[in-house]
């Protein structure tokens, strides 16, 4: 029987997907090597020229996001003093929150780890905004280096107390060791006198150690500090997802309680508001105040 019309074309499109699986086993593969042969000097550079790049973090860019999402709104509400409060903004990427923050009459300091995204967002600070920016990696607390050439370094310690701080969206989630975690965790606790807001991605069922050359690939990663839950894409870089309770027992260490920990995906990333514990002493710096 003759072949229908469009067969050969149709079929050819079905052949097709094999690329599709290719690329997809090609990406895994990569993304494998990635964690178990790059330092972090190498993830660290790769993060800076990726998002230095990407449209949603370029103020000119027609994808640019200068808004709170809803969750961070109800967040913001429900948990944070009114303005005018002084509030820590981490991982700040060009400004998204500090600007929105500032916008609704809160007192912002803001620091990002990509020189280009710290200094993008430091020079659309305006003479009379309430706003201060500095570079500076999570790992590089307290110390911020100025975002600007002109600016002198500064402590967290120095700048704060602060009434509220929150890391910026998903990027607790690159930072690489649960050490790592747990002392930024408590540096954001010991600047700050109410909320910490942090956001991550969560892990929906455990990471199979499946062949011989993924659990050898594991243990290669493993000498790195890095777990079979991290994982890499060229969009996001590295990225730790958070088992259950992770966030918990990392606040808890850190000296924090979970006041509020959601983990519905449809709101953008899982977050939790974390609270200093009512027990703990805190010195404050640069308003001389004590809690």
């Amino acid at each position: 029987m003759p072949r229908p019309r469009g067969d050969a074309g149709a079929r050819l499109i079905r052949v097709s997907r094999e690329v599709d699986r290719a690329f997809g086993l090609f990406d895994r593969v990569r993304a494998e090597l990635v964690l178990a042969l790059a330092d972090d000097a190498v993830l660290d550079r790769f993060n800076d020229l990726t998002y230095s790049g990407a449209g949603d973090y370029d103020p000119s860019s027609d994808v640019f996001l200068d808004f709170l999402f809803p969750w961070e709104q109800a967040m913001l509400e429900r948990f944070f003093p009114p303005a005018p409060a002084r509030v820590l903004v981490g991982g700040a990427g060009s400004g998204r929150e500090a600007f929105a923050l500032v916008e609704r009459g809160y007192e912002v300091v803001a620091f990002e780890p990509s020189t280009g995204l710290a200094r993008s967002m430091a020079q659309r600070v305006t003479p009379g905004m309430k706003m201060e920016v500095y570079r500076a990696a999570y790992e590089d607390l307290p110390r911020l280096s100025p975002a600007l050439t002109a600016g002198a370094p500064a402590s967290v310690g120095d700048l704060g107390p602060f009434e509220g701080s929150l890391l910026g969206l998903g990027s607790f989630t690159h930072l690489r060791s649960v050490d790592h975690r747990v002392e930024t965790l408590r540096r954001f606790g010991e600047a700050t006198t109410g909320p910490v807001v942090v956001s991550f991605l969560q892990l929906r069922a455990p990471v199979p150690a499946k062949g011989a050359v993924r659990r050898a690939l594991l243990s290669m990663r493993a000498r790195r500090g890095r777990a079979a839950s991290d994982g890499f894409s060229l969009e996001t870089g590295f990225f730790h997802r958070f088992e259950d309770g992770e966030i918990e027992d990392l606040a808890e260490r850190a000296g924090l309680t979970v006041a509020h920990h959601d983990v519905d995906e449809r709101k953008v990333y899982p977050h939790a508001v974390l609270m200093p514990r009512s027990d703990r002493g805190r010195r404050g710096g640069r308003r001389g105040q004590k809690t």
